[in-house]
């Protein structure tokens, strides 16, 4: 049977939300382990959550699963890693990931076969992002689906309807819904044991109520070989009592083989006191090796420091040999002394010359002091005028920096003030230019009208035309009798010739009003050029200003 290495819980609040279990993980490493916490711990409620992976939404007594979650909340991360069977050390991770909405709970679980070490293993899966927030539902579960086909990995995603895969998936790695089952029952209640073997007193008890409901059940063929695996285990009941008689016979031969065990354990300790003699003789002839080494070396000293008196010896030998060498040497030092002491006394007949030059200057300087004191009075003099000349300087230098200071604020102010007037200018032009757009379309606008006036009047022209023709031929062919019958073409006529007047009348509007549109687009050009030649006496204003401010801060720099 597979042994839980690492268990992990993630995002579990119990105890109405006052206890809160963010990203907790066991490690039991496949063997016992005691988790001690008191009473209302939560070692029931930690206990039921391993069941999860096993049992998918089981409860424990009155404790009901799905109670601990409240429908929107994050959802909670369960995960087991089981240790496999075997000689290659393979894991399995069982994992359950569950949340609540209005329908009630739901959840799905899965599975992860792999080796250690292991990018995403029980701790690598990211049950908890970057931002330190539990995943949901649906992301996680998109998660391992992405692992699953850009990875590669070894993971099986069971929804809440395919439970039964997952406990057939479950069968193949020996965990077995029937032992979950037992442990949910002992661990019930207080002496939960006493209530799993309640019905399991007698030996034929154990084997129906125990034994048989916790045998796998498999169909097909094997179903035959775990009948004999049953069969063979019911012989084996049968030979308990042979077995106890066997026990009683190994019992009373320990008891027998007690003295020799206790003389084996004089041996041993025999044993022990030779290694411990062996060992004492050993770090014995170790100190003398070390000793020997000493000596050794010692000696190895001693013939060098034979070498070296050697050395001296022969040193002092060749002194004597050189003693006449020395001698001369020793003449040679006290020449040198001889030597340096005459340098000494001709320095001292320098400095007594030096001296006397200088009592030979002192004396000529007495004569010239005279001439000096005069030339100091004339210095003094000549510094007072330079003085006085150089403050006038300073006064004419700072009225003229005053000036200068001045005169650019001047012209600052003149500049800010043509600016300004250029600006006004501009504006003036612009909006006369813009009346000139629109007188422009007027003008258009009435020269369309006055092409429209004409297009009638030559209209008007050729239907009187055509109706005078037509007149001279009626007057010609009737009598003067039959005139009445012709009044409603001279009427008709009128009307032409009315039409015709008003239209000429119109015609003589639209030329007045196109001599004015033309004497105010005249009116406007005339301004234009005078805000144009405005401007630029402006800009050549302006242009000599700042040659001037520069002229200024060239002579100011100066």
């Amino acid at each position: 049977m597979p042994r839980i290495n690492r268990f992990r819980i993630v995002n579990f609040k119990y105890d109405d939300d006052k206890k809160c279990i963010s990203n907790e993980v066991f490690e039991f490493d496949g063997k016992n382990a005691l988790l001690n916490l008191e009473n209302g711990g939560g070692k029931s409620v930690i206990l039921q959550l391993a069941l999860q992976v096993v049992l998918p939404n089981t409860s424990m007594g009155s404790r009901n699963f799905s109670d601990y979650f409240k429908p929107g909340a994050s959802p909670t991360h369960i995960m087991m890693e089981w240790k496999l069977d075997g000689p290659i050390a393979e894991y399995l991770l069982t994992g359950i990931c569950v949340s609540k909405n209005s329908d009630g709970l739901r959840y799905f679980t899965y599975t992860h076969k792999y080796t250690l070490p292991h990018d995403f293993d029980i701790k690598g899966l990211e049950a908890i992002n970057e931002k330190k927030q539990v995943i949901g539902f649906l992301e996680y579960q998109n998660y391992l689906k992405k692992l699953i086909s850009d990875m590669r990995l070894n993971i099986n995603i069971y929804s809440r309807d395919r439970q039964r895969e997952y406990r057939d998936k479950l069968y193949t790695f020996n965990l077995f819904k029937e032992e979950f089952e037992a442990i949910k029952v002992i661990n019930q209640t207080e002496g939960g044991i006493d209530k799993f073997f309640e019905n399991a007193r007698k030996s034929r008890n154990v084997i129906e109520k125990l034994i048989i409901p916790n045998i796998p059940q498999r169909e097909g063929e094997t179903s035959g070989i775990l009948a004999e695996t049953f069969k063979k285990h019911l012989e084996n009941l049968k030979n308990i009592p042979i077995y106890q008689h066997n026990i009683k016979m190994y019992e009373a031969f320990c008891e027998k083989a007690s003295k020799l065990l206790s003389e084996l354990y004089d041996y041993g300790v025999t044993v022990d006191e030779i290694n411990n003699i062996s060992r004492d003789l050993l770090t014995l002839s170790n100190l003398i090796t070390i000793a020997s080494n000493r000596l050794y070396d010692e000696s190895e000293n001693l013939k060098n420091n034979d070498r070296d008196y050697l050395a001296k010896i022969e040193e002092l030998s060749y002194k004597t040999e050189s003693l006449e060498y020395q001698k001369i040497l020793i003449e040679l030092e006290s020449l040198k002394a001889r030597h340096e002491k005459v340098l000494r006394e001709i320095n001292k007949l320098e400095d007594k010359i030096q001296k006397c030059k200088e009592k030979i200057n002192f004396m000529e300087s007495a004569v010239m002091y005279q001439e000096v004191i005069s030339t100091r009075s004339e210095i003094s003099l000549s510094k007072a005028q330079l003085d006085a000349l150089s403050k006038e300087k300073e006064e004419i230098d700072k009225e003229y920096q005053n000036y200068i200071y001045h005169a650019k604020i001047l012209l600052e102010e003149e500049i800010t003030k043509i600016q300004k007037t250029m600006e006004d200018l501009k504006n003036q032009r612009d909006v006369l230019s813009k009346e000139k757009k629109e007188l422009g379309i007027k003008v258009k606008e009435k020269d369309i009208e006055r092409d429209s006036v004409r297009d009638n009047i030559s209209s008007i022209r050729t239907k009187l035309k055509d109706k005078k023709e037509i007149l001279g031929q009626l007057s010609s062919y009737f009598n003067l009798r039959d005139m009445t019958i012709l009044l409603a073409p001279s009427e008709e006529l009128l009307n032409f010739t009315k039409q015709r007047d008003e239209l000429l009348s119109k015609i003589e509007n639209l030329k007045k009003e196109i001599e004015e549109i033309n004497g105010l687009m005249e009116d406007l050009s005339i301004k234009e050029n005078r805000i144009n030649e405005s401007t630029a006496a402006l800009r050549q204003q302006k242009d000599n200003s700042m040659k001037k401010s520069k002229f200024l801060k060239i002579n100011t720099q100066k």
